[in-house]
């Protein structure tokens, strides 16, 4: 997700839950990229394990994508 829309989803947030903030996000940008180029590291080096999902979008569009890549693996390890 780029980070102005994680900026964005945080602020949002703080006008629910002003004092609700965690050490992650008291975190600056420099450490949220860095944690991202780590993740699509492993990614590329395991594309049969690890899926990027955009989660970019409302909930129901991110929940909508992490079942498409979801749903056609579940009978495969016995769960649905």
């Amino acid at each position: 997700m780029p980070p102005e829309v994680s900026a964005e989803r945080l602020r949002s947030r703080q006008v629910i839950l002003p004092f609700a903030r965690d050490r992650l996000e008291e975190a600056d940008r420099h450490f949220f990229d860095r944690v991202a180029q780590g993740y699509q590291a492993v990614a590329a080096a395991e594309p049969e394990r690890i899926r990027v999902v955009d989660g970019t979008g409302s909930i129901e569009t991110v929940c909508a994508r992490i079942w498409e890549l979801v749903r056609p693996i579940l009978p495969a390890v016995g769960r649905w």
